[in-house]
């Protein structure tokens, strides 16, 4: 049987509220191992909806036979610059709208004529976007293989990777925190407890973590923001009023580390089910010598591993302040599939030939 003809692919954004809909969203998520599940929950799907998000969409994936729904797909509309750059000095750009698969990774079966036909969906669905785009596909992952070993999809698409791969960080949480530190030599066990130690003396024994999940803890983290950033950089951060709706639906995860009453540290960041997706940390810079970021790293950790999570998401790059022994790196790439008209053909091998000419001219460099 086809997978056309097997699946049935159907709007679901009217069903985002029932409640035998959302326990099988539930079980799907839970059976997931895609790095970016928070921006695949009901939750953030909610919070788009109420931001008012015209490109926000929900898909469902039945099994005709069976009555099943074995796949749901959350997506969003959004334009991408394709960039012909060299350093800072961008030559030419070429814009792209784009269906973007939220939470990378779709729930779906992993069947290269199933995502075949989500793809036929989707392009038709949104005749004005010219790609679907999934932001942080693992290498190791059942969409990549998918992608790169179908004969089906090749004959069917173009696949482009626009920034190549790159590395994404991230800790596995043990089941209690002596499991954590136990990955840790004894002079880097010594070490964190002295940052500790220093920190709190110079608080004058007044050493404080305050997590920050609820409307009612957002004023703490405000004047921390204020303190620690300057007003620029703060206008680029998530917003007050999105704080606040993440913090409505369960989805934010901040921390503030205060020494001797004051903000001295913040970590930014987002939750669902046992992942922190930590987004930013800041620490006040007259304390650079005592170490306020990783002692709010350190302390946040500890909180997090008796609160059951088993995972922090530090995604694209390596963070400022990390416990290396423990981090976990895991290839990423930007996926980009359009369909192989002529235009798309050429616009690919431009990019391709000028991604080659740099990793080219990188390690020539390297080597000199």
């Amino acid at each position: 049987m086809s997978s056309a003809h097997r699946y049935l692919i159907d709007t679901a954004s009217h069903l985002a509220g029932d409640a035998a809909f959302l326990r099988r969203w539930r079980v799907l998520l839970e059976q997931s191992a895609g790095p970016e599940r928070i921006f695949q929950s009901p939750e953030f799907f909610d919070y788009m909806i109420a931001a008012g998000d015209e490109g926000a969409g929900l898909y469902s994936i039945t099994e005709r036979d069976s009555g099943v729904i074995v796949g749901i797909v959350p997506v969003r509309l959004r334009r991408h610059s394709l960039d012909f750059a060299v350093g800072r000095r961008r030559y030419a750009s070429v814009p792209l709208r784009c269906v973007m698969l939220l939470g990378s990774v779709p729930l779906l079966p992993a069947d290269p004529a199933l995502l075949d036909q989500l793809l036929q969906f989707l392009l038709a669905h949104y005749p004005r976007c010219q790609a679907v785009a999934s932001p942080a596909m693992p290498a190791d992952s059942a969409l990549w293989r998918s992608v790169s070993g179908s004969a089906l999809l090749a004959r069917r698409y173009l696949w482009h990777l626009p920034q190549g791969w790159s590395a994404c960080h991230r800790i596995a949480l043990p089941a209690d925190f002596a499991a954590y530190l136990a990955q840790f030599g004894a002079k880097r066990r010594y070490n964190l407890a002295r940052q500790v130690r220093l920190l709190r003396e110079h608080g004058r024994d007044r050493l404080e973590l305050h997590c920050i999940e609820h409307p009612a803890q957002l004023g703490r983290l405000a004047d921390a923001l204020a303190r620690l950033t300057t007003p620029p950089r703060r206008r680029q951060l998530l917003s007050d009023a999105t704080l606040l709706e993440f913090a409505r639906r369960g989805l934010l995860l901040c921390y503030v580390l205060e020494c001797g009453g004051q903000p001295c540290a913040l970590m930014l960041g987002q939750r669902h089910a046992d992942t922190l997706y930590l987004h930013n940390l800041f620490h006040d810079a007259a304390l650079d010598h005592l170490s306020a970021g990783t002692v709010l790293l350190h302390l946040a950790i500890e909180h997090l591993c008796r609160h059951h999570f088993r995972r922090i998401e530090f995604g694209y790059g390596a963070p400022a302040h990390h416990h290396s022994s423990s981090n976990v790196t895991e290839l990423r790439a930007q996926l980009l599939v359009l369909p192989p008209t002529l235009k798309n053909r050429l616009i690919c091998r431009l990019h391709r030939g000028l991604i080659c000419v740099l990793a080219w001219a990188k390690r020539r460099a390297r080597a000199d």
